[in-house]
């Protein structure tokens, strides 16, 4: 049993949060809103990742030309439309 190695766990996300604490922190992840993993961590190392993750998007998008959108502006979007939307039936009335 020793000498067995350990498999990684695959697992989907799009959504998170983060707790923090004075020495460590959590990520939580979601899928469509249900919890499927906690990840503990040193302070250091979250940094550490978001920094990376940062810098490798960054990348990806100079590399490729495009922006990926924010969920922030994703969300703006959303609204301005539902905005048009109830305006649009306001006027029709």
């Amino acid at each position: 049993m020793a000498n067995e190695e350990k498999k990684s766990t695959e697992i989907y996300a799009n959504g998170f949060y983060i707790g923090l604490r004075s020495a460590d922190g959590q990520l939580y992840l979601s899928a469509n809103g249900k919890e499927v993993a906690i990840i503990n961590m040193s302070l250091i190392t979250l940094k550490h990742l978001a920094s990376k993750l940062v810098s490798e998007i960054q990348h990806y998008e100079q590399t490729l030309g495009v922006e990926i959108a924010s969920a922030e502006a994703i969300q703006a979007k959303i609204d301005e439309y539902n905005l048009r939307l109830e305006e649009q039936k306001k006027n029709k009335s």
